[in-house]
């Protein structure tokens, strides 16, 4: 990306340096629909939503307002805080999920089952 603010080499062009840019691709949006479509056909009294991210914040209101049910907010530790904006839609819990919260939940390396052994992917963790 350009360097900001912006500078020119020796050829009279902007320098470019390396940078990490962390950003969600579409996440939101499919979390959204997700959770907007199980919330229309009904299939749970309360829906939990996994994000900081307050471009959820129309979804949640609509999923408790117009459809009647109620959300869950569970914020990642490693945000700095749990995002005010969607503090403010009301959900009945705002809980702080740690990465020790995660691995609590992660299924057993592999199960068996009628149909065989299924095992979890080696992530190299």
């Amino acid at each position: 990306m350009p360097l900001h603010p912006t500078k020119l080499g020796s050829d009279g062009m902007p320098i470019y340096v390396k940078v990490k840019k962390t950003e969600e691709k579409g996440s939101d949006v499919n979390l959204a629909s997700h959770a907007l479509l199980d919330a229309f056909r009904c299939d749970a009294s309360a829906y939990a939503i996994l994000s900081n991210d307050s471009d959820l914040v129309t979804p949640m209101r609509k999923i408790q307002e117009k459809l009647n049910a109620k959300t869950i907010l569970l914020s990642p530790m490693d945000s700095k805080r749990t995002s005010n904006e969607l503090r403010q839609t009301g959900p009945m819990l705002i809980r702080r999920i740690t990465g020790d919260d995660l691995r609590a939940c992660q299924l057993p390396p592999s199960i068996a089952d009628a149909h065989g052994v299924v095992h979890r992917p080696n992530n190299g963790r």
